[in-house]
């Protein structure tokens, strides 16, 4: 017996003889869809396949020379997969009741009746490669930046590796050279839980204009200038893949010095049971922030479990409660470390002019805005 190349990249062949003629059996690649996939045995005697004819499809008369089993543990089941054989000219085809699954093993054994060869083939179906992982999303999303941008916070779509992050993620000016060291590089690269969130901050050095970093390097961005921040495609996911490769384009507006103030803030309570109370902010915030430091509590001062969706390019919050809102007053509390992208918390601004007298305040742990549900 021996294995021949097929012509069909579909299949693979391999050869026994029977009644000295030699017979085919077709096996299906590991590459091909398993929906519609079969095994086949082809050039067999007209004589030997008369007395299946009638015999019809399910008959388990076929199983005595012709089976396929599933393989566990490395062997293969003894009982024979149930399924349907069909006689089409001088080939026999056997296709499964149920479909060939993807990553499941197989072996096809055929023993023609008379011979003492018996030949077993085992395939499998390959799983589908995972998909590359990618960047989903950079906050602030907006294509825009202050000169005095602080982070970013980079989405990607699969768990990634430590370790390479500093040297596969670029700054590249308008002549598409990179920035001279634009980022802080900490020894402890900043991940989520999950590897899948990066924050990535600019050196406050290069933003601050009293420290030394900046007098020496200057800025890092430009206003008026364009910029591109490249994640090469030799930054790895936690498998070890290569990740697709992303680029973004920014155009750099004046630095922003301005506190967020929620006075200013625009609250639209629900609507209805069912509707989620909407807040519009007049630039935008910190957007990993806005997940974590605004609560709604109602007239007991209990805080409210529910769900929050963060607007277009951070601009917008809303809340949903788990359960319905029923008819009072509510309470927002804003933690007064929130911030925009460029540092400027409600409670302190990022840029603080050292030569200015020391403002001795106590500071305000949180920022209460009031709405009513009618």
């Amino acid at each position: 017996m021996r294995t021949v190349a097929a012509t069909n990249l579909a299949f693979w062949m391999s050869i026994v003889t029977f009644a000295g003629e030699p017979v085919e059996i077709e096996i299906p690649r590991a590459n091909v869809d398993p929906t519609n996939a079969q095994c086949v045995v082809h050039h067999l005697p007209d004589s030997f396949l008369q007395q299946y004819r009638d015999a019809g499809a399910q008959s388990k008369g076929w199983r005595d020379w012709f089976s396929v089993h599933v393989v566990q543990q490395d062997r293969p089941v003894p009982t024979a997969m149930a399924g349907e054989y069909r006689i089409r000219g001088d080939s026999v085809g056997f296709r499964p009741r149920f479909p060939f699954r993807r990553g499941v093993g197989y072996i096809v054994r055929v023993n023609l009746p008379g011979e003492e060869e018996l030949r077993s083939d085992r395939f499998t179906f390959l799983r589908p490669a995972a998909s590359q992982a990618r960047v989903e999303q950079i906050y602030p999303s907006a294509d825009v930046l202050f000169g005095n941008h602080l982070r970013f916070y980079i989405q990607f779509s699969r768990p990634m590796s430590r370790g390479a992050v500093y040297e596969n993620i670029e700054l590249l000016n308008e002549q598409g050279d990179p920035v001279e060291a634009p980022f802080l590089m900490l020894d402890e690269e900043l991940w989520d839980p999950d590897q899948k969130r990066l924050t990535l901050l600019f050196d406050p050095g290069r933003v601050k204009r009293e420290l030394l970093p900046r007098q020496e390097l200057g800025p890092a961005i430009v206003e008026g200038r364009t910029y591109v921040l490249k994640i090469k495609d030799t930054l790895q996911d936690a498998t070890g893949r290569p990740i697709k490769p992303y680029q973004k384009r920014y155009k750099i507006l004046p630095p922003d010095v301005t506190q967020p103030k929620p006075k200013k803030w625009t609250v639209a309570p629900p609507t209805g049971p069912d509707q989620p109370l909407q807040i519009q902010f007049p630039k935008s915030l910190d957007w990993a922030m806005l997940h974590r430091v605004l609560r709604v509590v109602d007239a007991d001062g209990q805080a409210l479990a529910g769900s929050t969706v963060i607007g277009k390019h951070e601009k917008s919050w809303q809340f949903t409660p788990d359960n319905k809102w029923a008819r009072g007053k509510y309470r927002i509390l804003i933690d007064s470390h929130l911030e925009d992208p460029v540092g400027n918390s409600i409670g302190r601004p990022f840029e603080v002019d050292l030569l200015r007298p020391v403002e001795r305040t106590v500071p305000i742990s949180h920022v209460v805005l009031l709405f009513t549900v009618r």
